[in-house]
């Protein structure tokens, strides 16, 4: 990537495209090397699984708290984002990839925001960059739609219950069914 290539093609100054790959670099999705250039990062199987790992943790900390804290508006506002999700459906396939993916990161960023806890919810967010960017990346859908779809109302449903561990298990159940398909689409990316 070349910062005055990037600008002229955006037909902007150098100074925004210098300032967006410099944020780029601090969440690991560029590389810079001084002498050589810029690169885009790899995506590493080792790092996606840590991800993962770091946001089941993260997750499963928000959840009790968010289901002490939830209110019929954050309700009616993750019951909106399935409702969304599933007009994308048609036939267990997905109209529009990348809608499906915003819609999917944004229920869950949602889910761990109700929590209220602000730096959690930050760190919450850009864990899920890598995560976003690898299934972006192919346009692909790790999993049957409709599956994703029911796992992500087990978790609504545990909400509107206020019960903790029914949370819980849908959130542990959910996470390591996406976990072990982001998996094998990283390593798909590496046979590449």
């Amino acid at each position: 990537m070349r910062p005055e290539a990037l600008a002229q093609e955006l037909g902007v100054s150098r100074t925004p495209v210098v300032e967006a790959i410099n944020r780029l670099a601090q969440e690991e999705l560029v590389l810079l090397q001084p002498g050589r250039g810029t690169f885009i990062s790899e995506l590493s199987t080792d790092r996606l699984l840590a991800h993962f790992d770091v946001r089941l943790m993260m997750e499963e900390y928000a959840a009790p708290i968010a289901v002490a804290r939830i209110t019929e508006r954050d309700l009616e506002q993750l019951e909106q984002f399935l409702a969304d999700e599933n007009r994308l459906i048609q036939e267990n396939v997905v109209s529009d990839h990348l809608a499906w993916h915003r819609i999917n990161r944004d229920f869950h960023e949602y889910c761990v925001d109700i929590a209220g806890n602000i730096l959690l919810s930050e760190f919450y967010a850009r864990l899920n960059v890598d995560i976003v960017l690898a299934r972006a990346y192919k346009l692909a859908l790790l999993r049957f739609p409709e599956e994703v779809h029911s796992e992500h109302i087990a978790i609504f449903n545990g909400y509107v219950a206020k019960d903790s561990n029914a949370l819980l298990h849908a959130i542990r159940a959910h996470l390591s069914l996406s976990r072990a398909a982001s998996v094998r689409l990283a390593m798909n990316y590496d046979s590449i």
